[in-house]
């Protein structure tokens, strides 16, 4: 079974690119695929976003395999994790300039 679902970050659909922030979790519990796209828009948007992982959804670590510098809102990051034994996940920003805002989306497919 396929879902595509929205991401939000502080219960919100969009976050607020000029202040860092993290997204709330995806628990991806007996899922083998994942996918997750944030997408940019606003002016001037300087940053990197990247992915923390969590086992227990409290505490997190930096992937750092998936950081990504953002320069512009023609960029849309998707991250692809396959058959992952890491049940939680945030999406992560931190701004270097610009405003504007962030969606998320995430697409997962069951066994």
């Amino acid at each position: 079974m396929s879902y595509f679902l929205p991401l939000k970050v502080a219960s919100a659909d969009t976050g607020d690119l000029s202040a860092e922030f993290t997204s709330d979790t995806l628990t991806v519990q007996a899922r083998a695929k994942i996918a997750i796209q944030t997408i940019f828009s606003g002016t001037g948007i300087e940053g990197q976003v990247w992915l923390d992982k969590s086992l227990d959804g409290t505490n997190w670590t930096k992937d750092h395999n998936t950081a990504c510098r953002v320069t512009g809102t023609s960029e849309a990051p998707i991250f692809d994790i396959l058959d992952t034994a890491i049940p939680c996940f945030r999406v992560h920003w931190t701004p270097t300039a610009g405003t504007g805002t962030m969606t998320i989306k995430t697409y997962t497919k069951t066994l």
